[in-house]
């Protein structure tokens, strides 16, 4: 398909058929790579980082994309680990 080669370039050919891991945020991005992995029918599995300024609806957004695509997703929690992090 065109528009996949558009998006992923030239590791099209070195992932198709692999299995992957993809950060699922929520966001219309991962949402697009979730469609071009699932399309080259790559074994998927989806992580979505929770922390503290991540938003509820983001999770909410980033459950459906998975329930929909038929992909298992996990989720972290890093509001523990996060907020014991120096920033700089």
């Amino acid at each position: 398909m065109l528009g996949r080669e558009i998006i992923l370039g030239s590791i099209f050919e070195k992932i198709e058929n692999k299995p992957g891991l993809l950060m699922l945020s929520g966001g219309i991005v991962s949402a697009v790579m979730l469609a071009c992995l699932k399309d080259m029918k790559t074994e998927l599995q989806a992580v979505f980082f929770g922390y503290r300024s991540s938003k509820n609806m983001d999770r909410r957004s980033a459950e459906r994309l998975a329930n929909y695509y038929g992909v298992d997703l996990k989720i972290v929690d890093l509001n523990g680990v996060y907020g014991s992090l120096p920033i700089e």
